[in-house]
């Protein structure tokens, strides 16, 4: 394929976050070449996700440009329930869903298989 056939089909994407939401930082990037916004919601409010999409809008206007945006949408989160305090170790073998270790999803149980590794950590 020669650079003439790719020409216009490559499209540059940003992740919007703390650091990159203010109106004249969303502005460069648009004139610099953005063509995609990313909102990423396992971080951020909708609130901040709301205004930081206003802005994108108003001067995706501004410009006469088409900016797309895209929500990155976080996973399930499955929370354990109250559990008495005690020290677990790694390797150690719980019964998720039981009285000792209920869980916020129990139809999550019927996908698991009897020896799957299940993590509990969230980072």
């Amino acid at each position: 394929m020669t650079a003439e056939i790719l020409e216009g089909k490559t499209k540059i994407i940003a992740t919007l976050g703390p650091g990159s939401s203010t109106e004249e930082i969303i502005e460069k990037l648009i004139i610099n070449g953005v063509d995609i916004f990313r909102l990423n919601f396992s971080h951020g409010t909708y609130e901040e996700h709301k205004k930081r999409l206003e802005i994108v809008r108003k001067l995706s206007n501004k410009y006469h440009k088409p900016v797309a945006v895209i929500q990155d949408l976080c996973g399930p989160k499955i929370r354990l329930g109250k559990v008495k305090e005690q020290r677990l170790c790694i390797g150690d073998v719980i019964e998720l869903g039981s009285a000792e270790f209920p869980i916020s999803t129990p139809l999550i149980i019927k996908d698991l298989k009897s020896d799957d590794l299940v993590f509990i950590d969230d980072y």
